[in-house]
């Protein structure tokens, strides 16, 4: 079986763990679907490889919803939140028909 390559920006010299974030991260997750424990190669474009294995896969999800009226906005965070969204920004937009005062804000 080929073991995957990813590129990091890090130095891999003398290193005990690395971050990969970003597209190699994206690449390796979703299109190689490689699971916590699976091998991996990884290089720096210095001439420096070498074999790691992928010991924690953390999801790092947000989403931006505008403010809703009524139970809405309440369905909107139950939803995200079972989809395993983290973060939630709401948007106040001129369109938006709730209006907040500025004591709410």
């Amino acid at each position: 079986m080929c073991i995957p390559r990813a590129y990091t920006p890090s130095n891999l010299a003398g290193v005990q763990s690395v971050i990969i974030s970003g597209k190699s991260a994206i690449h390796l997750i979703k299109v190689l679907r490689l699971r916590q424990g699976d091998a991996v190669n990884l290089f720096n474009g210095a001439k420096l490889e070498c074999r790691s294995v992928i010991s924690r896969i953390e999801r790092h999800t947000s989403s931006y919803t505008a403010i809703s009226k009524g139970d809405r906005m309440d369905g909107a965070l139950q939803k995200g939140t079972e989809l395993d969204v983290t973060r939630f920004t709401p948007m106040y937009s001129k369109r938006c028909a709730v209006k907040l005062d500025k004591t709410r804000c």
